[in-house]
């Protein structure tokens, strides 16, 4: 007896295209948000950033900011075979009741005068955070 498929291809491509052609941005379960290179750049090499929420879109702003300011949270340089920059922001994401039960992954990102604000994310691989 034959067994009938019906397969349906996947429109998407390999997350790790993402890693290093273009800015990339995630945030894991943890509260952690992750920078490749390129956004790290974009951002105008931070040391701190601001963190910002529009709650009426549920989107996440980040900006370069004076590290000395009170409310600034530390970019942190991330070693290793994807090297970027994280931000612990744990307490950012338990304020405003961002959870997340996996890695989310932002593809598109806009970034201008104001900062970075990564579109919706989508979930990334696990190992991709």
């Amino acid at each position: 007896m034959a067994l009938v498929k019906h397969w349906t291809a996947f429109p998407g491509r390999p997350h790790s295209h993402f890693t290093t052609a273009f800015a990339r941005v995630t945030l894991g379960p943890r509260g952690v948000i992750y920078l490749n290179e390129k956004a790290w750049i974009a951002l105008r090499r931070p040391e701190a950033i601001e963190m910002m929420f529009d709650k009426g879109l549920r989107m996440i702003g980040i900006k370069k900011t004076n590290p000395l300011e009170p409310t600034t949270f530390p970019v942190k340089h991330k070693s290793g075979a994807r090297p970027g920059r994280v931000i612990s922001a744990s307490s950012f994401c338990t304020h405003f009741l961002i959870k997340t039960m996996r890695t989310g992954q932002f593809n598109a990102i806009d970034i201008d005068d104001e900062g970075l604000t990564p579109s919706p994310p989508s979930p990334a691989a696990p190992g991709e955070e």
